[in-house]
C-alpha cells in the first residue's frame, strides 16, 4: 500500500529521483497497481525487489522484478529461496506438492527462530519437524506453488480459503485474477449458499459499463474451472461497513442477473417453461432464458444429476442422462433434444458422445468409465472435432467384467465400428487404457482404418497383480472422489487408515460404507461394480512383445515423474516422444491442466499420417 502511495505521489510531483536506484518491498504481499506500473515504466533505471519472509524466519525468498512493468502481474511471485534457507511447499498430508500445485509454505534453515517465548502451545502448532529432514520447520500459514524455473508463486493465506464443492479456493486469488482486466478497478468475491450448494459470486467496479462476459472470458484462460465465479456482478462501489470492512450482507443481497434485455429469450413451450423453473429452483437465479447455459450460471455435475431427476419426473419415459445435459447445456438446445426423435434412439451404454462428428476416442483408465474426461473432451473437440469416450463392460446389471485385454480391445474396436465404419482415428489413452490401446492397434484392420494422433496419458505397460494392492485401493477411492468433485482431505485420510488397518478382503465394504456416509449422492452399487472391474483388470496377465509401427506421444504429469518411466513404451512403439505437464494422475485430465498439454501437442510438429504395418 505504501509503495502505491509513493508511486502516485512521485508521478504527480514529477520529481527526477536520479539518486534512487532500488526499492525493496517487504512486510506485506506486493500488489502491482496501475500507479506502480506507470512509475517503473517512467523510471527504468530504478529496480524493484520483492522480499518475502515472516518474522519467525526473516527474509526467506526474494525476486527482482524484470521485463516491461506494464506486463507485471497484479500479485507477482515471491522469488527463490535465499542461501542457507530451505523452503518446502506441502499439502495437507505433509507431502511435497508437484510443480504448479498449491500448498502451504514451510521454512527452515539458518534464519529460523528458536520459537516463541513462554508459549509452548503455539510452538507445537507452528514449529514442526521436517518430514524430509531432521531440522525443524516454521509453518507459515501462507499458500504458494513452485514454478518449473524454481520461483515460488504466492497465493494468499490458508485462513483466507473457503471450500466450494470440496475444492479449496483462495478468494483473494480469484479477486486478483478479475483485476487482470484493464478496466476493472476493484473486486470482491464472496461465497453464496444456494439450493444447498455453494457458489462463488464476483463483484467488480469499473469507470465504465463493463460486460461481465469480458471478465468471464479472461478468467476462463487463467483460472481452473472450480475457481471461476458462477456469476459476475458490476456494482457502483464495493459497500463498506462502519468498521471499514466489506459489507458482505449488502453485496450478497444483490441478485445476479444472468440475462440482459438484449440477450434474454423467453421460454415459450410448456417444456421450456418447466425447464426454466427447474433452472431457477436449482441455481437460485432469475430471468432464465433459452440461451442460458446451465454450467455458466452456477450449475455443475452434481446439480446436473438433480436436474435430470426433476426432468424425468415430468417425462418418466425419457432416457435423458447427465452427459446429455453437458452436451446440450441451454434450455433451448436441451428442450429441442428432448422433443426430437434423437433421444428415442437406442444408445450404446459403452459410448459417451461428447461431440457428434469426427473420430477422436478416449480409452479410459482401469476404472473403465469415461465420464470423468469431459473437460479433456471439450478441449480436444476444439482441435479434432468429434470426441467419444469408450467404456468397459461390467457395469450393467448381470454383466461381468471382461477377463482379457484381447476381449477389451475387441469390445472397443466394435464400438468404434459403430461410430466410424472406416477412416482415420485419434486415440487418447489414460493409464491402463494404454495397454488396451496397444492390443487395439494390434487388432486394427488397416484396410479400413489409419491412426492420426496416438497419445498416452500417465501410462505404463500393465504388470499383473494377484490381488488388490493398498495403493490401488486408495487410488480407486480417489478416482471416485474426483468423480463426485469431493476434495475433503479428512475423507481421503480415513480411507488410507481403513486400508492400513483392515485386511484386503474387508477394504471394499469398509470403503463403500465410509464413502456412503460422507459423499452426497454416492452410489455404493456403482462403486462395487467399479471395484470388481479394477480387481479383474489388475489380475490379467498380458505379455507384450511386438514393436508396433506407430509414433507414440507420452504425456507425464509432474507428480508422476520418476514413477512413470519415460522409456517404458520404447520397446513397443517405433518412436516415443515424451512431454510433461502440471498436475497429477487425475487432475491432468481436468480443465486446470489438460489445456496445457493439449496445446503443447497441437503446437508440436506431428506427422500427417502414422506409418502402417
Amino acid at each position: 500500500a505504501y509503495l502505491d502511495v509513493f508511486c502516485s505521489e512521485a508521478i504527480d510531483s514529477e520529481i527526477a529521483l536520479t539518486a534512487l536506484k532500488k526499492i525493496t518491498v517487504a512486510g506485506e504481499a506486493l500488489k502491482i497497481t496501475g500507479s506502480i506500473r506507470e512509475f517503473f515504466s517512467k523510471h527504468p533505471n530504478i529496480q524493484l525487489e520483492n522480499h518475502y519472509g515472516p518474522t519467525e524466519t526473516h527474509v526467506a525468498t526474494m525476486l527482482t522484478m524484470d521485463g516491461d512493468p506494464g506486463d507485471w502481474p497484479y500479485l507477482p511471485p515471491i522469488g527463490r529461496p535465499i542461501p542457507n534457507l530451505k523452503v518446502y511447499i506441502l499439502n495437507d498430508l505433509g507431502i511435497k506438492t508437484p510443480f504448479g500445485g498449491v500448498g502451504e509454505i514451510y521454512i527452515g534453515g539458518a534464519g529460523l527462530a528458536a520459537g516463541y517465548l513462554n508459549n509452548d502451545q503455539l510452538n507445537v502448532e507452528k514449529f514442526v519437524k521436517n518430514p524430509y529432514g531432521v531440522e525443524m520447520l516454521y509453518k507459515t500459514g501462507d499458500l504458494g506453488r513452485w514454478y518449473p524455473d524454481g520461483i515460488i508463486g504466492f497465493h494468499g493465506r490458508v485462513d483466507e480459503q473457503v471450500k466450494v464443492r470440496g475444492y479449496r479456493v483462495e478468494l483473494g486469488e480469484v479477486e486478483n485474477a478479475m483485476r487482470e482486466h484493464p478496466d476493472v478497478v476493484s473486486t470482491c468475491v464472496l461465497v453464496k449458499e444456494t439450493a444447498g450448494t455453494q457458489q462463488l459470486i464476483g463483484y467488480y467496479t469499473s469507470e465504465k459499463e463493463l460486460p461481465a462476459n469480458e471478465i468471464k472470458v479472461l478468467l476462463q484462460k487463467i483460472l481452473p474451472q472450480y475457481m471461476e465465479p458462477s456469476a459476475l456482478v458490476q456494482v457502483e462501489a464495493i459497500p463498506i461497513t462502519k468498521n471499514g470492512k466489506v459489507d458482505r450482507k449488502k453485496l450478497l443481497a444483490i441478485e445476479p442477473d444472468h440475462e440482459t434485455a438484449e440477450t434474454y429469450v423467453k421460454p415459450e413451450t410448456p417444456l421450456q417453461v418447466a425447464m426454466a423453473d427447474h433452472w431457477k429452483d436449482l441455481l437460485v437465479v432469475k430471468n432464465v432464458g433459452l440461451t442460458s447455459n446451465f454450467f455458466e450460471i452456477g450449475g455443475h455435475s452434481l446439480l446436473a444429476v438433480r436436474l435430470v431427476s426433476l426432468i424425468k419426473k415430468g417425462m418418466p419415459d425419457s432416457h435423458l442422462t447427465v452427459m446429455d445435459v453437458m452436451k446440450y447445456p441451454t434450455i433451448g438446445a436441451l428442450s429441442n433434444y428432448l422433443e426430437s426423435d434423437q433421444i428415442a434412439e437406442v444408445k450404446s451404454p459403452y459410448i459417451l458422445e461428447f461431440v457428434d462428428r469426427g473420430a477422436t476416442f478416449i480409452i479410459p483408465g482401469m476404472p473403465g468409465q469415461s465420464d470423468g474426461y469431459h473437460d479433456m473432451a471439450v478441449r480436444l473437440k476444439e482441435q479434432n472435432g468429434g470426441v467419444y469416450g469408450l467404456q468397459m463392460k461390467g457395469f450393467l446389471d448381470h454383466e461381468q467384467p471382461l477377463t482379457s485385454v484381447e476381449d477389451m480391445a475387441s469390445h472397443n474396436l466394435g464400438l468404434i465400428k459403430q461410430i466410424l465404419p472406416a477412416g482415420k482415428i485419434n486415440l487418447y489413452c489414460h493409464s491402463y487404457g494404454g495397454t488396451v490401446a496397444y492390443e487395439m492397434l494390434s487388432q486394427l484392420d488397416l484396410n479400413d482404418y489409419s491412426v492420426g494422433k496416438l497419445v498416452y496419458l500417465d501410462s505404463s505397460p500393465h504388470i499383473p497383480q494377484g490381488e488388490m494392492r493398498p495403493e490401488s485401493a486408495i487410488s480407486l477411492a480417489q478416482a471416485i472422489m474426483w468423480k463426485y468433485q469431493v476434495r475433503e482431505q479428512s475423507i481421503y485420510k480415513e480411507i488410507i487408515s481403513l486400508v492400513a488397518n483392515f485386511s484386503p478382503q474387508q477394504w471394499k465394504d469398509n470403503i463403500i460404507a465410509h464413502m456412503d456416509r460422507h459423499i452426497n449422492g454416492f452410489d455404493p452399487v456403482f462403486f462395487g461394480k467399479m471395484w470388481d472391474v479394477v480387481k479383474t483388470s489388475m489380475a490379467i496377465d498380458y505379455p507384450m512383445a511386438d514393436q508396433l509401427a506407430y509414433d507414440l506421444q507420452l504425456v507425464i504429469p509432474n507428480a508422476s515423474i520418476g514413477v512413470v518411466k519415460e522409456q517404458a513404451w520404447e520397446p513397443f512403439f517405433e518412436q516415443v516422444n515424451v512431454s510433461f505437464t502440471g498436475g497429477d494422475h487425475f487432475s491432468m485430465i481436468r480443465k486446470e491442466y489438460c489445456g496445457e498439454w493439449i496445446e503443447k501437442l497441437q503446437k508440436s510438429v506431428t506427422k500427417e499420417s502414422q506409418k502402417m504395418h
